[in-house]
């Protein structure tokens, strides 16, 4: 059951508190370092405050590449600086390919920006995947498997859903000692398991991992927490790493974590 997941999008942002406007040579420099690295661009464009390479797909399951460097927020507070590395993953390409990409995009950006620029204040990874479901029937498996809902109850809906779906959110971040560790350290996570409605024999999953950059003076903290944290500031976060390690973290997750989860609560 689960024996085969297939990662369809792979996104990393990185928002930096600087409001740093991006000159268009320096655009340009930053297009040229990421096309030498490798990267197969076919569109360059300036949309508003950001530069946006592209890479079309060529044909159906060819996937795409966008990245995105530049002021990003709601108009007309653009306060951030922001780089984004998001592709729609072909269906032959290796997951290691992708996360490569997403290295040598922030190399080409910090090259270019780095200098001017603090350590990021929140670093969000966005993974989409999808999954056959066992007996062909995701909405069943979601539904009367892993959230044990009666199918008698459904006639007080008084209608039909094709569709179902699990939402998890854990916004809390922990600091402790107990084992087995936390997954995720220093993490927020939205969880999202469904029908894919494009197909019903397939489950959706959609992980939202954020790691914010975080000092909290100690006395902030619940009385808990402060007694295993030492100094006057609880502090997470604060210098970040490059995209392969949180995109790896967040496939290991799901790969590991979720799909454990379901079989247990189908089992």
């Amino acid at each position: 059951m689960l024996e085969h997941l297939t990662l369809r999008r792979s996104a990393i942002a990185y928002l930096y508190r600087e409001n740093l406007s991006l000159a268009r040579d320096e655009n340009l420099r930053f297009y040229d370092r990421v096309t030498a690295s490798g990267v197969d661009i076919s569109d360059f464009s300036i949309q508003g405050p950001e530069l946006v390479l592209v890479r079309r797909p060529l044909a159906a399951g060819s996937g795409a590449l966008e990245i995105r460097a530049g002021l990003f927020g709601f108009a007309p507070q653009l306060t951030q600086l922001r780089l984004l590395v998001s592709e729609t993953v072909a269906v032959d390409r290796p997951v290691d390919l992708v996360w490569e990409t997403a290295d040598l995009v922030r190399d080409a950006f910090s090259t270019l920006w780095g200098g001017r620029l603090s350590e990021p204040n929140l670093t969000e990874v966005t993974l989409e995947f999808s999954a056959a479901a066992p007996r062909g029937d995701s909405r069943g498996f979601l539904a009367e498997s892993v959230a044990k809902i009666d199918p008698s109850s459904l006639h007080h809906l008084g209608r039909t859903f094709e569709g179902f779906g699990l939402r998890f959110i854990s916004n809390q971040l922990t600091v402790s000692t107990a084992q087995p560790a936390q997954e995720l350290p220093g993490a927020q996570v939205e969880m999202r398991l469904e029908t894919l409605l494009a197909d019903l024999t397939q489950l959706f999953i959609l992980a939202t991992i954020k790691w914010p950059a975080l000092s909290v003076p100690v006395q902030q903290l619940p009385a808990e927490v402060q007694r295993q944290v030492e100094g006057p500031v609880f502090q997470a976060n604060i210098k970040a790493e490059k995209p392969s390690y949180y995109l790896k973290l967040g496939y290991d997750f799901v790969a590991k974590s979720v799909v454990a989860f379901l079989r247990h609560a189908a089992g």
